[in-house]
Order: structure tokens, then C-alpha cells, then sequence
């Protein structure tokens, strides 16, 4: 779509919306009315032009700040719930009754903002019976009075008012005007409520008016309550509108086309809460422009995926307006306390929360951070401020799971009083987690030191290590797991070796040197496919025959296997140290003891970094002290 022709739009909308109002007011409204439009229709004229150039111009977050842009050129459809349907933005606004009022409710980030521009200037170009009106409600803040029917009638009409405000409210009654109210939840908290009450009155006395709100879901679903409106949702976005974004953004066109073919496909559904999330998706851009690559280390995403929630979502809008949250906590105080709440949660397996379960497990982060505020302010600010927390039905849960993951390694990585080793311990227990892998990440230096330092000397140090190489059964259950087998056939005929890892910190800390130190690899990454010829044979010369396990088929509860062979097996059994005889046949001492040397590798790699810090600091400090 061309840029319009603003003074054009606004003269057409006002003239011939003018008449369509009128001759939708009823009788008892009509004579007034036209009065008071034929009064206003400069002001109106005005305003409308006004609001036409600022809906068509936007900035995109990160990307032009500097700069705005044309709204068609940068605009995505949004898809919105509204009851169990989900419908595209046009089929929504051309099904919008007239008198019909809406709360529009989308996360940070979502678009919502964008859409109610979007429906503004569609509204201008349909000739409908109510003249549209945009209002950005966080120019309320400024106001002294908060006052929902001044602020309106001010920012219409101006300073040198030409109808009175008992002339202004009769035209609201007659339903004469659209009015579009964006962003309820960029309110100062401290005055919502009040507001609140007077959108809902507003909505009572001009039952004709229509009236379209748009806000962050709250914690306490304040705006789903509003019973003269209904509310609808801003979905994610699909694929084919995360391509549509990235192709319109005004950005190098060779970045955005690796960054594109990268993105789409697997990693679309990996990163999808990401990617589907308008802000977000093009934080995922820079990141990728800067280090030519969708990262791996996701530590940089998340952090700068909090700073924009928190931050840069709304210092980007324009003006001075700054998100005033409940609890008034600085940006590092909200973060720690966000990471003591998500590693006491992550600790006790919690990703659902009652709002007394959400309000102790605050307590106590609070308490650890030694920060003095009230729990209900924290919560309305994990709600809305940042959105980390989404209300569903009664409960609260993380709007995604990795950002607990991410807040709990921040934790660990500030060196808590509880110990970094013991918390890494409990982490290490759950292997597809990624709490470990982020922590080290975060803070590689403080994990070598208080975790994987000791952790190596205690493995490395073991009487099982020690005799791995003649015993490797002891060490594999001791340290990783333990390991099983699993035949095809009641007769054994077909058999593999696999490695259960049950999770164990001595493959979290493998985990993280797989690229860097091969030879860890040799024992934790690979199913026990290269075995199998060589373990069948053992096996069926030495065991099969007299093997009862064979006669019943058993299922070893919760083994991870990395192999489609497992699935196909009838039988499934724990090797124990009776197996010892014939597993030396296969290739798994070999491997046992590769494990160990990259493990020894791994420690004196560690180990002499940790000495070089030490040397560092030490020349750093003058003598004497």
C-alpha cells in the first residue's frame, strides 16, 4: 500500500463518517449532535490527520529507533483467539459490530500495539457510522487528575475548546465515535483501578458507544472481568508470518536471508515462543547479525530478551513514558530476585503455581535477596512488567520453561551463599534441562573452580576409576548409570550394549567439553551400535545358553538410550558385575578408559586456568596485602 494522502483521509473519514453517524443516531441525539459535529468538524479534522500520520509512522524496536517507517511496510497480520476460533485481523475488524466493545490482550512484544494502529487506519478507510479516535492511554500519567472523560475530551478538542464537555459526552451516547484506547496496562499502576472504573462507566452510560482496550494479560485477569466487553487474544506467530516480519524489516538483506534459512523448519519449532514473539523474533535478527549465526549460547538471547521485556519494549514507544512497575525495583534487584525465585521453583520442580504457592515461593526469594518490597507488587511486575509469568484459568505459569532454566543459571552463576557445587549437583540430575550448560556458559570460570575442579578429583580419585580398565561394570553404574542390554529375540540372538545415564554430574561436566576435548565423547555420546558384533559374539559364546534374564522380558525404568534399537527389544536388563567376564571381550573397557583420560585432560586443563587466574590477581595486588 501507498502512503496516503493524510489531509485527504482525514477530510474524507470526517465528511463522509460524519454522515454516516448521523444518520445512525437515534432521534433523541440527532439534533444535538449535529450540532455539535458541525461545530467540531475542524477540530476533528484535525485530530484525525493527526492521528492518521502517527498510526501510518512506526518504529521498530532495535532495528529503527532512530527512524520510523510506514506502517504497510512493515505490517505482519496478526491473528487473534476471540472465543474458540482464531481469526485473521480483516475478518475480525469486518465483523466488528458496531456497538461492539473489546478488550485486545496480547504479551510484551506481541504486536498488539501494532495491531490497534493497524484496525485505526482500516476504521479510517471504511466509511462505517463511528468516526474512529486513537488514544495512547499512558498519556494519562502526565495528566494531574486522572480523569478518563477530560483526557479524552482534551486530546480531541484541544485547549481552545469550541463544544463544552456536557456537549462532548452526548455525542459519546449517541455512539457516534470509535474509540480505540491503547495500552490500559501502560497506566501507572497506582491509578488503573481508578481508570478501570471509569472505562467500565463510560461503557454504561453510552451503551451505543463502541469502546476497543488493549493490554498485557494482568495477573489478577482485571480486564476478562469487564462484562460489557469481550476479550480477544494475539496469537503467536506461525512460520509464514515469522518469514513475512524478517523479509519486511528494513535490514541487511544478506543477513536476513542466511538468518531466514537458518531459522526455518526445525529450528522455527525449537525456538518457536521466540520466534512466534514479534520483539523477540528481531532481537533473535541482531543477535544473529552480530555473531553470524543463530547462537548457541543462549545466555546472550535470554539476557537480552529480559533487558527488552523489561526495558527496551517500552523506551522504544515514543516520548518520555517509561513503565512505571509495582514494586519500583531497579532492573539488576528485579533480576536477582527473578533468579532466587526461579532456582527455589526449579529446585522443587514447580512451573505451576497456585497464587499462594507463587507468593512463598517469592517470600522467599526476597528473603535471600535481602530485598524489602511488597510480593504482590514482584507479582504484578512478573505478570506485566516482563511477562515471564502468564496467567492461565487460576494458575500462574512461566510463559516459557527455558526462562526458569536461564533465571535459575543466573543464580548459580552469582556464587551463592547455598554453594554453586551442591546446586550444579542438583541440576546435573535432570540431563535434558539446560541449567548446567547455561551456568557454564554464564560464568565458566566460577563452574571450573567450585564444581568441576572437585567433581574430577572425585571421580579421577575413586577406587571404581582406578579399576575401571579390568572392572568396567563398577565404574559404568557407580558413575554414569550403570549400562544394559537388550536383545531382539527370546534367543538372545541379536543383541546391543547400550549406556543407560541415568543423569549424573559426570556427564553434565562431559556434556560441556564434547566439542573442545574429543575423547569424552568416546563413552558418553555413542549408543552401543559400534559394539554390537563384538558384544554378540562374546555374549552368545560365553552367557547365552545359561542366561536366565532371557526367560522373562524387563523393563529398566528410567534409562535413556541413544538408539532406535532399544525400541525394537523384548528384552531389557541391567549388566552387573556377573557380566564382567564376557564385556571385557567387548570394546567398553576401551572406552571407559578414553572416558577418564579426557576426564584427567579435562581437570588439568581446568586446573591450570584456575592457577593462571590465581597468578593473575596475585600480580595485580600490590605487595603487602
Amino acid at each position: 500500500m501507498n502512503e496516503p494522502n493524510i489531509n485527504e483521509i482525514a477530510a474524507t473519514v470526517i465528511q463522509g463518517q460524519i454522515s454516516n453517524a448521523l444518520s445512525a443516531v437515534s432521534k433523541t441525539f440527532k439534533s444535538a449532535v449535529a450540532k455539535v459535529l458541525e461545530i467540531i468538524t475542524k477540530d476533528l479534522t484535525r485530530y484525525t490527520a493527526s492521528k492518521i500520520k502517527k498510526c501510518s509512522h512506526v518504529k521498530t524496536p532495535i532495528i529503527n529507533r532512530d527512524h520510523s517507517v510506514y506502517i504497510f511496510d512493515i505490517y505482519v497480520q496478526t491473528r487473534l483467539k476471540t472465543r474458540e476460533h482464531i481469526v485473521r485481523d480483516d475478518s475480525f475488524i469486518e465483523t466488528l459490530a458496531n456497538n461492539d466493545s473489546v478488550v485486545v490482550s496480547g504479551s510484551a512484544g506481541s504486536g498488539k500495539s501494532m495491531f490497534m494502529r493497524y484496525l485505526f487506519l482500516k476504521l479510517c478507510n471504511e466509511r462505517r457510522s463511528k468516526i474512529p479516535l486513537f488514544f495512547e492511554l499512558r498519556d494519562i500519567n502526565v495528566s494531574d487528575k486522572k480523569d478518563l472523560q477530560k483526557f479524552l475530551y482534551y486530546n480531541l478538542i484541544g485547549s481552545s475548546a469550541t463544544i463544552s464537555e456536557s456537549q462532548f459526552l452526548d455525542s459519546l451516547k449517541a455512539g457516534v465515535f470509535s474509540l480505540i484506547l491503547d495500552g490500559f496496562d501502560e497506566i501507572n499502576h497506582t491509578d488503573r483501578k481508578e481508570i478501570e472504573s471509569q472505562i467500565r462507566k463510560l461503557r454504561e452510560q453510552c451503551p451505543d458507544l463502541q469502546i476497543i482496550v488493549s493490554s498485557r494479560p494482568d495477573s489478577d485477569q482485571r480486564t476478562e472481568s469487564w462484562q460489557t466487553f469481550r476479550t480477544v487474544y494475539v496469537q503467536p506467530m506461525e512460520e509464514y508470518q515469522f518469514t513475512e516480519l524478517i523479509e519486511k524489516l528494513q535490514y541487511d538483506a544478506k543477513i536476513k536471508e542466511k538468518f531466514l534459512r537458518d531459522a526455518k523448519g526445525i529450528l522455527f519449532q525449537t525456538h518457536k515462543t521466540f520466534l512466534s514473539n514479534p520483539l523477540l523474533c528481531i532481537m533473535m535478527l541482531v543477535t544473529f547479525a552480530q555473531t553470524g549465526h543463530i547462537p548457541t549460547k543462549r545466555h546472550v538471547f535470554y539476557e537480552r530478551a529480559f533487558d527488552a521485556l523489561f526495558a527496551l519494549h517500552d523506551t522504544a514507544k515514543e516520548g518520555v513514558y517509561k513503565r512505571k512497575t509495582y514494586s519500583d525495583l531497579s532492573i539488576d534487584d528485579f533480576r536477582n530476585c527473578l533468579s532466587a525465585f526461579c532456582i527455589i521453583t526449579y529446585l522443587k520442580e514447580q512451573l505451576v503455581f497456585s497464587r499462594s504457592a507463587l507468593r512463598e515461593a517469592l517470600r522467599q526469594a526476597l528473603e535471600l535477596e535481602k530485598l524489602k518490597v511488597n510480593i504482590d507488587d514482584v507479582i504484578n511486575d512478573m505478570v506485566e512488567s516482563t511477562c515471564l509469568i502468564q496467567v492461565e484459568g487460576t494458575d500462574f505459569v512461566f510463559t516459557h520453561r527455558s526462562f526458569q532454566e536461564y533465571f535459575a543459571a543466573v543464580f548459580i552463576s552469582r556464587s551463592p551463599a547455598a554453594g554453586v557445587g551442591t546446586l550444579l549437583d542438583l541440576a546435573s540430575r535432570r540431563r535434558t534441562d539446560d541449567v548446567v550448560n547455561l551456568a557454564f556458559s554464564i560464568n565458566r570460570g566460577l563452574i571450573e573452580r567450585e564444581w568441576i575442579i572437585p567433581t574430577l578429583d572425585q571421580l579421577l580419585g575413586s577406587s571404581t576409576a582406578r579399576m575401571a580398565g579390568n572392572a568396567p561394570i563398577p565404574f559404568l553404574k557407580e558413575h554414569i548409570g550403570g549400562a544394559i542390554l537388550a536383545t531382539n529375540s527370546q534367543a538372545g540372538a541379536s543383541i546391543g550394549i547400550f549406556f543407560a545415564m541415568h543423569g549424573t554430574k559426570f556427564l553434565s561436566i562431559a556434556n560441556l567439553y564434547r566439542n573442545s576435548v574429543p575423547g569424552i565423547a568416546s563413552l558418553v555420546f555413542e549408543a552401543g551400535a559400534p559394539d554390537r558384533e563384538r558384544a554378540n559374539a562374546a555374549y552368545v559364546n560365553m552367557v547365552r545358553t545359561r542366561d536366565h534374564r532371557l526367560l522373562k522380558s524387563t523393563r529398566v525404568s528410567g534409562i535413556n538410550v541413544h538408539s532406535g534399537s532399544l525400541i525394537r527389544a523384548s528384552n531389557v536388563f541391567e549388566l552387573t558385575e556377573a557380566d564382567g567376564d564376557w564385556i571385557m571381550e567387548t570394546s567398553i573397557p576401551t572406552r571407559v578408559m578414553q572416558f577418564l583420560t579426557a576426564a584427567q585432560e579435562i581437570l588439568d586443563q581446568c586446573k591450570a586456568e584456575a592457577q593462571t587466574q590465581v597468578d593473575v590477581l596475585r600480580m595485580l595486588t600490590p605487595r603487602g596485602h
